[in-house]
């Protein structure tokens, strides 16, 4: 069964704080508390799951079975799986969840400082005529140190900040987890060098060959 909540921080809720937040950065706090909310509200939504006192317990997730109610959701296991935006976000979030031990993050990277700079999507918010982050600060050697000082903040609502834990060194009071990284090739929105930074930082080993020859973007593909 799948089942999901807006990831708060980046939701339509959120555009005003996006906007306020591209005209002056020094408001961005207010946008990575946001991040951290949208993992509670995913860590809430696991534990509602698969809790006996949960959705379980709802008569909107059980049927009738002839012989008495009996619920729709199994209870025994929870995964996750985030694609995109949610594997960006769910590299953080798997760290973070003491409930599941297995996730996949499908187009997955980490640093946004790195991300943004290289997705198409973002020009939509930093070329935005008045309030985009580029016509605030139109001097093009500030808008690199201003990323990295944005980072600091960041690494407290991404996957950055959260790596080094999310597998085989967890977080207090969370398991051990097993994650599956499939990263598109040569993906022009979500680059591909920041997944692998993400699975070395991560831990995660290489599936080989990962391309068909020819394929890679490395002249070692082995290297990587």
């Amino acid at each position: 069964m799948w089942c999901a909540v807006d990831w708060a921080g980046f939701s339509e809720e959120d555009l005003g704080t996006v906007v306020t937040t591209l005209g002056n950065v020094s408001g961005f706090n207010r946008l990575a508390d946001r991040m951290q909310q949208g993992f509670v509200n995913f860590l809430y939504l696991g534990r509602a799951l698969i809790h006996p006192d949960g959705f379980v317990d709802d008569p909107a997730f059980q049927y009738d079975a002839g012989s008495g109610l009996e619920p729709v959701i199994d209870t025994s296991e929870l995964y996750f799986e985030g694609i995109s935006q949610g594997a960006i976000m769910g590299g953080a979030l798997t760290a973070l969840s003491p409930d599941f031990t297995r996730a996949v993050l499908n187009v997955p990277g980490m640093n946004y400082s790195s991300l943004l700079r290289r997705s198409v999507d973002s020009d939509e918010y930093f070329k935005l005529p008045d309030f985009g982050l580029y016509p605030n600060y139109p001097n093009e050697l500030e808008r690199p140190l201003l990323l990295s000082m944005m980072q600091l903040l960041w690494d407290r609502g991404e996957a950055n900040g959260y790596a080094h834990h999310m597998t085989d060194d967890p977080l207090a009071n969370t398991p051990q987890h097993d994650v599956l990284l499939q990263l598109a090739t040569g993906d022009h929105q979500v680059s591909n060098v920041t997944a692998e930074v993400e699975a070395r930082t991560a831990g995660i080993p290489v599936y080989k060959p990962a391309l068909e020859p020819g394929r890679h973007w490395e002249s070692i593909p082995d290297s990587c």
